[in-house]
């Protein structure tokens, strides 16, 4: 009897806190996160390079190799910490060395996040993010690429 009581206090003071509490809107969050995909629109693969996080965890790692064509998608989380901030570069293959893709992000629980990117040789790399998804893509300067 003792212990029904006890758990029937326990459920009450649980919908009790559930339904004081604040609700929460899209805009609030406690953790950061970033959804990158990076698309190759290009007749070269990729080679991963470096994936480096100065703040965050990486919960899905990008590929090591990304097909002319495809595309590769990660996801980095908080882990102690309210910030994330990393990059994600990639050597682009038969350019003699002179082709990368670099993507750049940071992010604050509840903040807007911020990304950019660059490539290098005769690529070039666009940037579209509707919040905390993020599209990096990768495509040529010149016809024959």
């Amino acid at each position: 009897m003792r212990r029904q009581l006890l758990g029937v206090a326990v459920a009450t003071a649980l919908a009790w806190v559930t339904l004081s509490a604040p609700a929460a809107t899209a805009t609030q969050s406690t953790d950061a996160e970033v959804h990158a995909f990076l698309y190759n629109k290009t007749r070269h693969s990729l080679t991963l390079k470096v994936e480096h996080n100065t703040r965050g965890c990486t919960y899905v790692h990008p590929t090591q190799q990304v097909p002319p064509g495809g595309y590769t998608a990660w996801l980095v989380e908080t882990c102690g910490d309210i910030n994330i901030d990393g990059y994600v570069t990639y050597t682009i293959d038969n350019t003699g060395g002179q082709g990368y893709a670099y993507t750049h992000w940071f992010a604050t629980a509840g903040g807007q996040p911020s990304y950019d990117a660059q490539a290098g040789g005769q690529f070039t790399m666009g940037v579209t993010h509707p919040g905390n998804e993020v599209d990096y893509t990768l495509n040529c300067l010149i016809p024959h690429c």
